[in-house]
């Protein structure tokens, strides 16, 4: 049938283009490239969804992503390379003293490949914001940078938007959902799986 062809066909080039999970828990992260059949309510390209266990240690520019059980405001993205995007988030308490907003680009191209160990981000922007409320940040990505790590916390999940291009406060209230495109099929997990064996069987 033409619709399980295309789905096929969707399924063996999600996995070509390395469209990958980045832990056990089921987080995960997809290229923006294999979401186009996606409508997004609103601008922003965080989900809500934190990632716990995870910290950028240290301070200024000197940042290296490490494993920390007590930290929970991570949020990891894949970004455009040369683009400047607008990270927002909403005022918390500070944590001991701190608010830890801490931003950083990376040029793998993979978000699997920096997670689990300790990483030191290498992109063109890395920054620390600590000693006081900072609202609105501009981050202008590399020529090679193709993710964005944002630690907007210590153990709160503030409210944080991210879009693309200059912006200086909220559009949002809250985390819209993710719709599917007009005439989308939507399969099961079993489905799926059928049809990603099916693709690579051929």
């Amino acid at each position: 049938m033409a619709s399980d062809m295309i789905a096929r066909g969707l399924a063996s080039q999600a996995l070509q283009r390395s469209a990958t999970k980045i832990d056990q828990d089921g987080i995960g992260q997809v290229r923006p490239e294999n979401t186009t059949f996606l409508r997004i309510s609103n601008e922003n390209l965080f989900d809500g969804n934190y990632i716990s266990g995870y910290m950028l240690a240290g301070v200024g520019s000197v940042l290296e992503l490490q494993q920390h059980a007590d930290y929970r405001a991570l949020a990891v993205l894949y970004v455009k390379p040369s683009t400047t995007y607008s990270v927002i988030v909403s005022e918390t308490d500070a944590e001991n003293g701190l608010w830890w907003l801490k931003i950083a680009t990376a040029t793998a191209e993979n978000i699997a490949d920096i997670m689990y160990h300790a990483y030191v981000p290498d992109g063109a922007f890395r920054q620390s914001y600590i000693a006081a409320y900072t609202r609105a940040v501009q981050v202008t990505t590399g020529e090679n940078d193709h993710i964005l790590l944002v630690q907007a916390a210590r153990t709160a999940q503030p409210l944080l938007q991210i879009t693309e291009g200059v912006q200086s406060d909220f559009t949002i209230s809250r985390y819209d959902a993710i719709y599917p495109g007009e005439g989308v099929a939507i399969y099961s997990k079993d489905e799926v799986d059928a049809l990603i064996a099916a693709a690579l069987s051929q």
